[in-house]
């Protein structure tokens, strides 16, 4: 079960993924949250207007109730979709 504190996280990161959609009109989001023993993934894919896609996993270990700045997501989502972008 994922306890409150970590649905708060998954709360922030969303809410971080949603400002950053609409900063970057060119891509939508997946996000898929995984449970799993101790951890859980946050799978994050990026597909862009041509239906390129690209996909990362962060994970984030339960136990120890760890808490990744939703700035560090926002950073990451930005770094990937700029390697999306200039994939093409």
């Amino acid at each position: 079960m994922i306890e409150k504190s970590n649905l708060i996280f998954i709360n922030e990161v969303i809410s971080s993924i949603d400002s950053f959609q609409q900063e970057y009109g060119t891509f939508r989001y997946s996000i898929t949250i995984q449970s799993y023993a101790l951890h859980h993934q946050l799978m994050v894919s990026i597909i862009d207007t041509k239906c390129n896609a690209i996909r990362f996993v962060i994970e984030q270990a339960l136990y120890e109730q760890a808490k990744i700045p939703s700035e560090y997501i926002y950073n990451l989502i930005k770094v990937k979709s700029e390697e999306l972008f200039n994939k093409e």
